[in-house]
């Protein structure tokens, strides 16, 4: 049934009104938590009640939040995951995502985040194993595949662990065709274990093609056959540009014309010590020399792979920091004179948004944030500005407990191009946040955007 233009505009007043009225508390969410489990059925998807996680998934609006429970996920079909964020459950044991079978594509995002999740592709040849584009955050992740495991487009991975195992494998990759794709690895651990493999590829076809890695703190090893770092291209004037800085790694190689590997500084090459490779354990063991040998940056998150705190002392390189020593246990303990009263629960209120006046310049708007005081492991998370239904841009933040953060938002062309005719526009600031205990929150506020010259 048609309706008249002005019934359209009348409603358009409602729904404009209604999305105001909701974002006029900066504390206000928007998002819904799905909660899925190995044996979950039913549509409920609620942490008393939860669902499979396909239906979890599809199930899930912009920006809802997808939490697995512990334990083997078998999938026969592609899973994708867009749009959202999908984590496990901070302090338990990380949920498996177990893809086989032909025809699927194993766990695809786009602009979303994973966190804290394993991804193993039981399918051979060229199948991968995780894909992620269009500004996605992949975190805390391990990832086992065989010819191709992770692919990384325009998007960041860090805190993570991948493996490829085939003969020609690779473990992580950039690539594209006739297009700009800039990725930035940080603090992962990336192995090929199979001859001939490769750990880490940049690769460009077509003229336009421009692929970058930025590869920080990372570890990336290969057979002796294969390569740590490739960077490939045709011969078209295409460029693949690989960046190391303060990573570990041995054998490198070029193909192609304008492929080229870029030394940051602070790389190493001496073979890296891990608990126990042969059986895949990549954690760094005592000894290595990517001990305290990374670059800090708080890009790198608040934790690493395995929730313990990223930074102790000086950034490892690599997925794990190694543990300190335990502290000594008190050789006379005196017994409390009453029990120990558990403090209550405190709920994470999520981040805050310091001014809703924000100001365009230059292609950016920076938007300032607060972490509440006392939130365990600080906020981590990514903002995503809109206006007139559009999105203007997003991006990733890692900000202390108690602390402020200024966060730089890139705008695309389609975002400026509101502001050609416009010196201010009303929009939405929505900041999908996690503590280091694995809470989550997003908030959500009306924000008004000025436009400046430089």
């Amino acid at each position: 049934m048609l309706t008249s233009r002005r019934t359209q505009l009348a409603l358009l007043g409602v729904a404009c009104a209604l999305v105001l009225g909701a974002s006029t508390a900066p504390g206000a969410s928007a998002a819904a938590q799905r909660y899925a489990d190995p044996s979950g059925s039913g549509s409920e998807c609620s942490a008393a009640n939860p669902c499979n996680v396909v239906d979890a998934v599809a199930g899930a609006k912009l920006d809802d939040e997808v939490i697995l429970n512990p334990g083997d996920y078998a999938l026969s079909a592609t899973l994708e995951a867009n749009h959202i964020t999908m984590h496990g459950v901070a302090g338990q044991p990380r949920p498996r995502l177990l893809f086989s079978g032909l025809g699927q594509q194993g766990l695809r995002v786009w602009y979303g985040t994973l966190r804290y999740l394993e991804v193993d592709q039981l399918q051979g040849g060229g199948v991968p194993t995780v894909w992620a584009g269009g500004h996605s955050t992949v975190d805390q992740l391990i990832a086992r595949g065989s010819a191709s495991t992770a692919q990384i487009q325009n998007s960041t991975i860090l805190n993570s662990t991948v493996v490829a195992s085939a003969a020609d494998g690779t473990a992580i990759q950039t690539t594209v065709s006739g297009a700009t794709n800039t990725s930035t690895y940080r603090n992962v651990t990336a192995i090929a274990t199979g001859s001939g493999g490769r750990a880490i590829t940049a690769r460009a076809l077509f003229s336009a093609g421009q692929a970058t890695i930025h590869a920080i703190n990372v570890i990336a090893r290969a057979d002796v056959s294969g390569d740590s770092l490739r960077a490939t291209t045709d011969s078209t004037g295409a460029v693949a540009t690989i960046i190391a800085t303060h990573s570990n790694y041995a054998g490198q190689s070029t193909d192609g014309p304008n492929a080229s590997i870029a030394d940051g500084g602070g790389n190493q090459s001496g073979a890296p010590a891990f608990a126990d490779a042969a059986a895949g354990d990549y954690r760094v063991a005592p000894g290595s020399p990517t001990i305290d040998a990374g670059l800090d940056d708080p890009l790198n998150g608040l934790l690493d792979l395995d929730g313990a705190a990223r930074k102790l002392g000086t950034t490892d390189i690599g997925a794990n920091e190694l543990l300190g020593p335990a502290p000594a246990p008190d050789p006379d303990p005196v017994p409390p004179t009453t029990p120990p009263v558990d403090p209550p629960a405190q709920g994470f209120a999520g981040v805050r948004l310091v001014s809703t006046g924000l100001t365009l310049r230059g292609g950016f708007i920076t938007v300032r944030l607060s972490c509440p005081a006392g939130t365990t492991g600080g906020c981590m998370g990514r903002t995503k500005l809109t206006a007139r239904r559009r999105t203007l841009g997003r991006a990733a933040f890692s900000i202390g407990a108690d602390s402020r953060a200024k966060v730089r938002v890139r705008v695309s062309r389609a975002g400026r191009r509101l502001f050609a005719h416009k010196r201010r526009l009303a929009g939405r600031a929505a900041n999908a946040a996690h503590s280091g205990a694995g809470q989550s929150k997003t908030t959500v506020a009306a924000v008004t955007i000025r436009r400046r010259s430089r």
